[in-house]
């Protein structure tokens, strides 16, 4: 069967139509550039475009043709694509259909943390020698990518609640991570937003399983709702998982595991702060689940050091340690912020941030406006807009001017060069910097290191 991809670089689309082609299929795709998945993918036979146009579609005549969320109806390889004999399904809906040749799968939502908690689980399968095919909402370096195919009936894939498009999966796990306000440029409250995540729990199967946070203050209505096998990780011990003692070292932490009242060993992780504490406690609920030795999770997770783009240590740069983290939601930069503090107490934190979409910014003004109090230098960058036009109600003077007053050095610097030779001249007596948001701030530390080697 010929399958179509537009939108084919996007990191859920390729790690689709790299099962597809896995599983024999003719793949080609189009998008605006060509990266190092997608050549992946035309190594191994795919055709790529790039650029969509009409004439893809009728060189290719497809069978099928998946589209992700960003292509609107205006585009005109959609257009051809549905006048064509072609099956069209947009992502998430070809997501579903793909879950559910698997009897086992999970689907890993929450407002934060699915990319690492899914890159968590899907090690963990591996070592544990589970053989899952699943689908990492970032790279991975221990499967070499973004998406690992395997023997098994388990299935892992992230589930994103923006467009309600998680609710087009219908799990035998449901894992909710936590609930916030987030994508207010479609759900129109926090109430919506809880609402779509009460339907999420109602698609998991009937002998399936719901895996959440109970002390997240929004899942409460969540798990009121869910009628079926409940299982709930946190903190305390009101938690059937739960974790005692937590000790934050340098790159990580230490903690005492339980299961009720059953003490599990000591869970040991790689990765920093207490929120991936809780991602390691869905993940080992998850296992249990599946029949998983706890003692070869709890092994596997100390082995995870993180994916690209989360907290991710990208080298030194006079002797100031770069780290690069896809964080852009305010509970997010706190979180990550906070992580770094209690892993190295006694560091400067410099931050170059770039807001990720009008809208964002805008609807979430007052808590951006706290969520960089304990940064000791803050850069904000230009916004990166992504699908959305320009909006001087939700710019990156605007959201200076809301945290000005709560952090002490604070710049606006437009482009990532400018900041980079900004840093120059100013990083030799800083301790830590942090590049934080969704779009290709990345950039900034790539600079820094050429200068090391110029």
């Amino acid at each position: 069967m010929k399958i179509h991809f537009i939108g084919i670089d996007g990191i859920s689309m390729s790690a689709i139509a790299k099962i597809m082609q896995e599983k024999g299929h003719q793949i080609s795709g189009s998008d605006l550039k060509s990266g190092p998945l997608t050549t992946r993918l035309v190594d191994k036979g795919a055709v790529f475009f790039e650029n969509q146009v009409e004439e893809n579609i009728k060189r290719i005549k497809p069978d099928v043709v998946v589209y992700t969320a960003a292509i609107n109806n205006k585009n005109p390889e959609l257009i051809a694509a549905k006048k064509s004999k072609a099956k069209v399904f947009d992502r998430a809906t070809f997501l579903g259909e793909l879950a559910k040749e698997y009897s086992r799968s999970i689907a890993v939502s929450g407002s934060h943390g699915k990319t690492t908690t899914t890159a968590m689980l899907t090690l963990t399968l591996l070592k544990a020698k589970s053989s899952p095919t699943a689908l990492v909402g970032g790279e991975l370096s221990d499967i070499a990518g973004n998406v690992v195919i395997g023997e098994s009936e388990i299935f892992v894939t992230e589930a994103c609640e923006y467009v309600e498009s998680f609710l087009k999966i219908f799990p035998y796990i449901g894992i909710v991570l936590n609930i916030d306000k987030d994508h207010l440029d479609y759900f129109r409250d926090l109430d919506h937003i809880i609402t779509s995540f009460e339907k999420f729990s109602d698609n998991i199967i009937d002998n399936g399983f719901l895996i959440i946070n109970n002390e997240d203050p929004n899942t409460a209505r969540v798990i009121k709702h869910f009628n079926g096998n409940l299982i709930t990780f946190g903190l305390c011990e009101k938690s059937m998982w739960h974790v005692k003692d937590i000790n934050h070292i340098e790159n990580g932490s230490i903690s005492s595991l339980y299961k009720k009242n059953d003490f599990y060993g000591k869970l040991e992780l790689s990765v920093p702060g207490a929120h991936n504490v809780l991602n390691a406690l869905a993940v080992i609920a998850a296992c249990d689940v599946l029949g998983i030795n706890i003692t070869v999770a709890i092994n596997a997770l100390k082995d995870f050091t993180g994916t690209h783009r989360r907290f991710e240590k990208k080298g030194t740069f006079n002797k100031t340690l770069l780290i690069d983290d896809y964080a852009h939601h305010p509970k997010e930069i706190k979180t990550t912020i906070e992580a770094i503090k209690s892993s190295y107490p006694n560091k400067r934190i410099t931050v170059v941030f770039q807001p990720h979409t009008y809208s964002r910014t805008r609807t979430l003004l007052k808590e951006f406006s706290t969520a960089f109090n304990l940064v000791d230098r803050l850069i904000i960058t230009s916004t990166y807009p992504a699908r959305e036009p320009y909006d001087k109600n939700g710019d990156s003077q605007t959201l200076i001017k809301a945290i000005d007053k709560n952090v002490n050095q604070i710049f606006y610097i437009e482009d990532y060069k400018k900041t980079a030779n900004f840093l120059y001249d100013n990083l030799a007596n800083e301790d830590i910097l942090i590049t934080m948001g969704a779009g290709p701030v990345d950039e900034v530390i790539d600079i820094l290191l050429n200068f090391n080697q110029e």
